[in-house]
């Protein structure tokens, strides 16, 4: 019990952001059933317009680690703040152009903080000399999974998007205030570049691999809601359970 909590406490910051992005998207997982019917789309129209999430979030990560050294210690807070801004879009678009646009700004923002939380943690494990990964990852899951339950629950009693997206906002808000974190070092370098040359193999072998992993993870993320309460004839409640399984197993794989 004191490892936890000293894991904890010294990986606070991160873990502040990954529950955050958890809270949003397993808002969003939860409630695509109800964002699709809005706008009337097919669902080869609905993925090409969450394929703009994905599409958003790479172009943002090349910019991430400019933008890590410019805002510093409240880079954390300040994608996290541009997250949940961005989380607004998806509720209020009235067209499958504006969803595609409000799910390349959500797509930006979760990039830009995925890319600052996960230096942060390398940073304090580097530091600490122990593992926190683990944890800190497990944290935006059990996030995730408790969202998709009580937006299920929303969504039962009537809620609509624009509202759920804005409760979580409220929650998501004072979590800022626990986001400011000094960056490390600046590494490179002559060495780091040859370095560099050399792990190539190895990134592009574990990019395959986060490749597969992020096909499964996605497709029940995006679909696991609408099956259940579109081919099961489930309530919004159950098809919450859809996205909640899988934050709820990938919290006790990782942890």
């Amino acid at each position: 019990m004191t490892s936890l909590v000293s894991a904890l406490v010294l990986s606070r910051a991160p873990l502040a952001a990954f529950a955050a992005m958890g809270l949003f998207w397993g808002a969003f997982a939860a409630q695509v059933p109800d964002l699709k019917a809005r706008l009337d789309a097919a669902d080869g129209a609905f993925g090409l317009a969450l394929l703009c999430g994905s599409v958003g979030a790479v172009a943002a990560m090349l910019t991430a680690p400019r933008f890590d050294r410019r805002a510093g210690r409240f880079a954390l807070p300040v994608a996290a703040g541009l997250m949940l801004l961005a989380f607004q879009g998806p509720g209020a678009a009235g067209g499958l152009a504006a969803f595609g646009l409000a799910m390349a700004l959500c797509g930006a923002a979760t990039g830009l903080l995925d890319v600052v939380i996960n230096a942060r943690i390398s940073l304090v494990e580097a530091r600490e000399n122990r593992g926190l990964f683990s944890l800190n990852h497990a944290c935006f899951s059990l996030a995730y999974a408790v969202s998709a339950v009580m937006t299920g629950l929303a969504r039962e009693a009537g809620a609509a998007p624009a509202e759920v997206f804005g409760a979580v906002s409220v929650v998501v808000a004072p979590l800022l205030l626990a986001m400011p974190m000094d960056p490390g070092p600046a590494a490179g370098g002559a060495a780091g570049a040859a370095r560099g040359r050399l792990v190539w193999p190895v990134i592009l072998g574990a990019g395959l691999v986060t490749m597969a992993a992020f096909l499964t993870e996605n497709a029940t993320e995006a679909w696991s809601a609408l099956h259940i309460e579109r081919t099961l004839a489930g309530g919004a409640a159950e098809g919450a359970l859809g996205p909640a399984m899988l934050g709820l197993t990938m919290a006790a794989g990782r942890l």
